[in-house]
């Protein structure tokens, strides 16, 4: 496995690749307990993620790696469409991607999304409007949402 690391404004992102597919890009508590060993996809990721935190227009071009079922895969696929600064509700997301009945199990999966801002979760609420779970601490899907808000929805962002 490759790994990259980028410094965002919310903290240090690991980036895990093979040669073919993006494995994980997760939050770490701290970078200097982990070296870098990089290959092309991982250091392009680490660009895209550079691009998206510098409000530029951009598209993650990564492969996902397909180690995630159908479901989740069909789940994160539709949330990749959400453009930055919309929201989508659970319900929403679960209808939107063939599943109308699987609400709840679209939360579960978004809770194992091994690939954040890539798959954007923190963009999911519930239906009353509010911001629902997080994987990491709500405060840092609050912070995305109002960063994504900030930059003025532009696509790709």
């Amino acid at each position: 496995m490759y790994h990259s690391f980028y410094l965002s404004p919310i903290g240090w992102f690991e980036i895990t690749a093979d040669e073919h597919f993006l494995y994980g890009v997760n939050l770490v508590l701290n970078k200097n307990f982990f070296s870098a060993h990089e290959n092309a996809l991982t250091q392009t990721t680490a660009q895209e993620l550079a691009d998206y935190f510098s409000y530029h227009h951009t598209t993650f071009t990564a492969p996902l790696a397909p180690n995630q079922g159908t479901f989740a895969m069909d789940i994160y696929r539709t949330l990749q469409k959400t453009k930055a600064g919309e929201v989508i509700s659970y319900s929403a997301l679960a209808r939107q991607s063939g599943h109308p009945q699987a609400a709840r199990a679209v939360g579960n999966a978004l809770h194992k999304n091994p690939w954040m801002i890539i798959v954007p979760c923190h963009r999911v609420i519930k239906n009353n409007g509010d911001l629902g779970g997080f994987a990491l601490d709500r405060e840092i899907k609050l912070k995305l949402l109002q960063w994504e808000k900030s930059s003025g929805g532009r696509e790709g962002v």
